[in-house]
């Protein structure tokens, strides 16, 4: 995990495969099929009376060709 980020903590590697083990690839974190914006430290799941669960998933994306707003945030260190 990397905790440098200004946007909190990012899962950079999971069962040895790393973030750019393979070009353009890393791990994102998406809550209920949504790509967070912020790193896993600083994501907020919220439940009530009506949700009483959410979905939780990294997946190993190619960045290479399409927006994906975590990629860039990993990089930006804490000033």
């Amino acid at each position: 995990m990397f905790p440098g980020s200004i946007y909190g903590a990012f899962i950079d590697s999971i069962d040895g495969l790393a973030d750019e083990d393979q070009p353009n690839h890393y791990w994102m974190m998406y809550v209920d099929g949504e790509e967070t914006q912020v790193g896993a430290s600083e994501a907020i799941l919220l439940e009530d009376e009506t949700r009483t669960h959410v979905v939780v998933e990294w997946r190993y994306c190619d960045v290479s060709g399409a927006s994906h707003n975590q990629a860039s945030l990993k990089s930006k260190a804490l000033p």
